[in-house]
């Protein structure tokens, strides 16, 4: 499901992810997040990257069951298409 937003060109986008482990994980993972124009489809801002963890350690491979882990972001979308 893709949530929508209202966005200003050149404003930053914060995003917070909030993450737990129900069981222990054996492999590091990516998260990616992409901006896109809901009306050409067109990519403006994209972070494909492990999780950016706050309070905490950002292998996935060592993160704590029972635990919660914040996640920050900001993406800088490139201007919208004029229309």
């Amino acid at each position: 499901d893709r949530p929508s937003l209202l966005w200003r060109n050149g404003a930053p986008i914060r995003v917070r992810l909030w993450w737990s482990a129900a069981q222990p994980i054996q492999l590091d993972y990516s998260t990616l997040i992409q901006v896109t124009d809901s009306v050409t489809g067109a990519e403006l801002a994209r972070r494909d990257e492990p999780p950016q963890i706050v309070n905490g350690s950002k292998e996935t491979s060592q993160w704590q069951t029972g635990l919660i882990y914040l996640d920050e972001r900001v993406l800088t979308p490139s201007a919208a298409p004029e229309g």
